[in-house]
């Protein structure tokens, strides 16, 4: 479920009134600092701002002069923006079509196991 608020704050306590102090749920968000007042059983950062930094990173990498490149860094940003990219089109797939769920258990799996290989 997605839910989006307008509030003329962006504090700590605009997000406590919106999902209590203690949110029973898997709290997906970017990393802005109001969302530290709220204390989910479980916090996963949102896959697009994942990819989004490892872009940024590699970017940074490019940036300096070649013989600063550092081969393994690049390959790991390359990496990781392919494997959270396939985890958001198997997301997708997933939520479209019920029978899909069924195979959820060995998607995670194979996204572990590549996640553990990276």
């Amino acid at each position: 479920m997605a839910f989006f608020h307008i509030d003329r704050h962006r504090s700590k306590e605009v997000a406590q009134n919106i999902f209590g102090e203690k949110f029973d749920g898997v709290l997906i968000a970017d990393g802005y600092a109001a969302y530290n007042g709220v204390n989910p059983e479980a916090r996963q950062s949102c896959l697009a701002h994942l990819i989004r930094k490892a872009k940024e990173v590699k970017k940074e990498i490019m940036l300096r002069q070649e013989q600063f490149h550092d081969p393994w860094a690049i390959d790991f940003c390359d990496q990781i923006v392919a494997l959270f990219k396939e985890a958001c089109t198997i997301a997708k797939r997933v939520n479209s079509c019920h029978s899909q769920w069924q195979k959820a258990g060995e998607y995670k799996r194979k996204l572990y196991r590549q996640l553990k290989a990276i």
